[in-house]
């Protein structure tokens, strides 16, 4: 889906697809081929096999929030839905995949020390452009891949398991790494924006972020 803006007078209307737009455009697809399972499906008809899949990895970008505690029901809800993705990711090649969410056009990985465009290419060779992800490497390969859209999805997925892996009994993910690490995590109390250190009870306030205006002027009116 794309952005659209329609010229309203002298008002720019933007049409970017919400949330519910999303929702009933995989409702409606989903019901057309309702009858076939996934293998079935990416045999018989792989264009709506790749539609589905695209428009799911949107539905939880757009519509899952990770600072909403969901019920039992709603979590486990959430979990099939994110298996049933990688289950899909499973039975394509990462070349079908690159064409459904292309990888993005950053170049400066290296100089930073992150994923980019040369690395994801990369993984892909290594992995082969054409054989079928596999069941094995498709939650490596998520993780892997350079996309905006398959990064805020690993988020949201990772945040799903956090809350299922809570709801079965456990702590916070994050949390339980960093003190595996010798990490403390602070508190942080909304009502009063400040944090707690769980170790000496030290409280100290949270401060935003500062913007760097001046620079981002100074590029601006340098245009």
């Amino acid at each position: 889906m794309y952005n659209f803006y329609v010229l309203d007078g002298k008002k720019l209307i933007d049409y970017k697809p919400k949330r519910e737009h999303y929702a009933r455009a995989l409702e409606r697809i989903t019901d057309a081929n309702g009858g076939y399972d996934l293998e079935r499906l990416w045999q018989e008809r792989p264009d709506q096999f790749k539609q589905i899949l695209y428009l799911s990895i949107k539905f939880i970008e757009h519509v899952f929030d990770n600072n909403s505690d969901c019920s039992q029901q709603e979590t486990q809800s959430w979990f099939f839905i994110v298996e049933f993705i990688n289950q899909m990711v499973a039975k394509i090649t990462p070349r079908q995949f690159m064409e459904i969410f292309p990888i993005a056009k950053d170049y400066d990985g290296e100089k930073y020390g992150c994923k980019d465009y040369f690395y994801t290419k990369d993984y892909m060779a290594r992995l082969g452009y054409d054989a079928p992800i596999g069941e094995e490497k498709a939650s490596e390969f998520l993780l892997e891949y350079w996309n905006p859209h398959i990064m805020e999805y690993a988020i949201h997925w990772m945040g799903i398991i956090n809350q299922m892996h809570r709801l079965n009994g456990g702590r916070d993910i994050f949390v339980e790494f960093m003190e595996e690490q010798g990490i403390s995590i602070p508190t942080y109390h909304k009502e009063g924006n400040y944090l707690v250190n769980n170790e000496t009870g030290e409280r100290y306030k949270a401060q935003k972020p500062k913007r760097r205006l001046r620079k981002l002027f100074s590029v601006v009116s340098n245009k």
